[in-house]
């Protein structure tokens, strides 16, 4: 069975300067929702986080977070545990900066906080692919042929990569290396290095 689709007419120039405007606006925003996490003089970060996703996973342009109505959310659910970023529970566990990077699943990330697991949308296998067809000459099993203690494994991301162990954090390194390891950010598309970083993310505790 086949099927005919047709052929979507292209942007006008207006339009397509506007979905990136919009696009600038929202990565805007995420940078925003993420920096409130590092000082915590308002306990505005979790609410805001968690408004932001929804808004990015609705598929509508972030063009300004309710950060009253975020502030109310983790004053109404949260502050029992994590007033002022701190956690009662588990004093270790706060929600500064530091903490978050090495406690939170994910890393430190809008998506972490709000509980969204990435790997979700991405095509592991493509992803997989994509590692056979470009890594595996200097990472293959999660090794690394040409400095051996920097691995693709949990431990050895979370001490060497820059940002800790996080999709975001692999995602920035695949697009543009470092020292030894070239940028692959001209050579992949979008997609295939968001596809890369999850599998890359998923595999690097059973490597």
């Amino acid at each position: 069975a086949s099927c005919f689709v047709a052929p979507m007419a292209a942007r006008s120039a207006p339009e397509a300067g506007s979905v990136a405007a919009a696009q600038l606006q929202q990565q805007g925003a995420f940078a925003e929702a993420q920096s409130q996490a590092s000082a915590w003089s308002s306990p505005l970060a979790i609410g805001a986080a968690l408004g932001l996703l929804i808004a990015v996973a609705g598929g509508k342009p972030v063009l300004a977070v309710d950060w009253d109505n975020g502030e109310s959310v983790f004053n109404g659910n949260c502050t029992s545990c994590h007033a002022g970023g701190n956690n009662t529970i588990v004093a270790e566990k706060k929600l500064k900066k530091e903490a978050l990077e090495k406690y939170l699943t994910g890393g430190y990330s809008v998506a972490s906080i709000a509980g969204c697991n990435p790997a979700l949308a991405a095509d592991l296998e493509n992803g997989e692919s994509v590692f056979n067809g470009n890594c595996t000459s200097c990472h293959a099993g999660g090794n690394n042929t040409i400095v051996a203690e920097k691995k693709l494994k949990k431990e050895a991301l979370e001490k060497y990569l820059t940002g800790g162990y996080s999709v975001a954090s692999i995602i920035t390194q695949v697009t543009n290396g470092k020292n030894s390891m070239p940028a692959f950010g001209e050579k992949l598309g979008p997609d295939d290095i968001d596809d890369v970083a999850n599998y890359v993310y998923g595999q690097a505790s059973k490597w």
